[in-house]
């Protein structure tokens, strides 16, 4: 019964072993795209606060970062209202 089972198993088993090894490479491309962005936009603003002045430089870095999370979550994360709070005891 076995042998009858398995010529549609292995095709599923190679597809889904190569959809997990594509995965972790995306994922793996991600994290270091986001490791070194981190790392850039740190050094961009060491280097804006020695050319500029840091009390003006750095709280400006802040808002305008903060301003374009919040817009990123307002477009595209429609279901983030609230503190979270209600949504967990809901679940």
């Amino acid at each position: 019964m076995f042998n009858l089972i398995r010529p549609w198993l292995v095709p599923r088993r190679r597809l889904a072993i190569a959809e997990a090894c594509l995965i972790g490479l995306v994922s793996g491309f991600s994290a270091v795209l986001l490791k070194y962005s981190i790392g850039w936009l740190g050094s961009w603003r060491i280097k804006a606060s020695l050319a500029l002045p840091p009390s003006l430089v750095l709280p400006i870095f802040g808002l305008s970062l903060g301003v374009l999370g919040g817009i990123l979550i307002e477009s595209l994360a429609l279901e983030a209202t609230g503190s979270g709070v209600p949504q967990i005891k809901g679940a």
